[in-house]
C-alpha cells in the first residue's frame, strides 16, 4: 500500500529533501508547491485537500 504525504508549510523544506534521500519513491508534496494548496491556506481547506486527494497530513502543533 502506497501512502501519499502532504507536508504543512510550518515544517522545514529540508524535511522533504531528507525523506526523499532516505526513500526516493515516496510521494511527498509540501504546501506551497505546484499541485498542493498554496501557502497561507487555512486549516479547514488543507483538511479538505488531504481528504479529497487521500494524502496523509504531516504537521506540528
Amino acid at each position: 500500500m502506497r501512502i501519499w504525504f502532504l507536508l504543512d508549510e510550518n515544517l522545514s523544506p529540508n524535511l522533504k529533501i531528507s525523506l526523499l534521500r532516505l526513500n526516493p519513491n515516496l510521494d511527498i508534496l509540501r504546501v506551497g508547491e505546484p499541485d498542493a494548496p498554496p501557502l497561507g491556506t487555512l486549516d479547514p481547506e488543507i483538511l479538505d485537500y488531504v481528504a479529497s486527494f487521500q494524502r496523509l497530513l504531516v504537521t506540528r502543533l
